[in-house]
């Protein structure tokens, strides 16, 4: 009889981890004088290295999955160094970038109970750091969703966004 309630407990966590749903809104805007970005780097602008590494990993994960290499910027550039945005720049044009795709936290809200948190999102050409696109964003959960599902739809929806609209080479 003890292990029938075992089996019960994990099926019910089961069935709640499955009710997670997640939502991402992004209006975005592309500036017609740049074409596709081939090989780009992300960097999550924000002081908080925990959220840094997460959304820079995600998105690169997610454009790797469509057959796009990505400079994790912070892999490069490690945030115990102080550089200016000129010398970022360079430095990522010598590794090939051709444009970066920059992710700034804007707010977040609701620590284990309907996650969400608003970001903008740019590509900027690299080495002119020139605004090819700019987007801003809304992510949100349900009460049985973590902020790693949020995140998650964020990076799926951003990287969509960003091949639909030719921002961005595709693999």
């Amino acid at each position: 009889m003890g292990h029938g309630w075992k089996t019960l407990s994990l099926a019910a966590l089961l069935q709640l981890a499955a009710c997670a749903a997640t939502r991402t809104d992004i209006g975005g805007f592309k500036d017609a004088d740049f074409g596709a970005f081939k090989h780009p780097a992300v960097l999550a602008d924000t002081s908080d290295l925990m959220w840094r590494k997460d959304i820079e990993d995600c998105i690169a994960s997610q454009l790797t999955k469509k057959g796009i290499a990505t400079v994790i910027v912070s892999e490069v550039i490690p945030p115990t160094r102080s550089t200016s945005a000129e010398e970022r720049m360079r430095m990522l044009q010598a590794r090939g970038v051709d444009g970066v795709i920059v992710i700034e936290i804007l707010e977040q809200g609701g620590a284990g109970w309907k996650p969400w948190f608003k970001a903008k999102s740019r590509v900027l050409e690299v080495p002119t750091g020139k605004g090819a696109w700019a987007a801003d964003t809304f992510s949100k959960g349900n009460a049985f969703a973590g902020f790693d599902d949020v995140r998650r739809s964020y990076c799926e929806k951003v990287v969509d966004e960003l091949l639909d609209q030719d921002i961005l080479q595709h693999g």
